[in-house]
């Protein structure tokens, strides 16, 4: 009951906030989230993998991103599949000129066949191994879509799943804004 209320708390303070878009380091953002989730990474064997691509300038509301990545990562945690022996989590991202994405794949418990579009909904559980009341990954699809990107996901059950974050750069909107 705790984390839901904390993830509605997080919701409601990031949609009200009109912070400003600042320049933001994509791999930093990364290690400071993950490193939230050290010790439960750690508990559970999870190697992490982290490979980003950025050579210029990211510009967007970090506060907003950061709730979206964690619950994405947490997920990848939760759902991780105790019974494989090598258990990680890779996160990839790319930024360039227009914009910036992030994969987070995971090889964990997946999901069953046709709840992949479930699953942004809120108060959707796709499975009773959920700690959440369904409110996380709905989180991630409105704070994105309120920074103008998207979020989606594949996954195979007992293979694992892969979210791709998906945001513009503002870095272009900024510079057209300064002519």
């Amino acid at each position: 009951m705790e984390s839901m209320v904390d993830d509605l708390e997080q919701f409601l303070e990031s949609s009200q906030k009109s912070a400003p878009d600042q320049q933001v380091d994509l791999a930093e953002l990364i290690g400071k989230v993950l490193e939230e989730y050290s010790d439960r990474i750690k508990e559970q064997n999870i190697v992490v993998t982290i490979k980003i691509e950025q050579h210029v300038k990211l510009y967007m509301n970090a506060s907003r991103f950061r709730v979206a990545l964690a619950h994405v990562i947490d997920n990848a945690i939760q759902f991780s599949d105790g019974s494989k022996k090598r258990k990680f989590i890779e996160v990839l991202g790319n930024v360039n000129f227009t914009s910036c994405s992030v994969n987070v794949i995971d090889n964990g418990i997946g999901m069953e066949r046709g709840t992949e579009a479930k699953v942004f909904d809120l108060f959707y559980r796709g499975t009773e191994q959920s700690k959440g009341l369904g409110i996380g990954l709905h989180v991630v699809r409105e704070v994105l879509e309120q920074m103008g990107g998207s979020v989606s996901v594949h996954s195979v059950h007992k293979a694992g799943s892969k979210f791709f974050l998906w945001l513009p750069n503002q870095a272009m909107r900024d510079m057209a804004g300064s002519k």
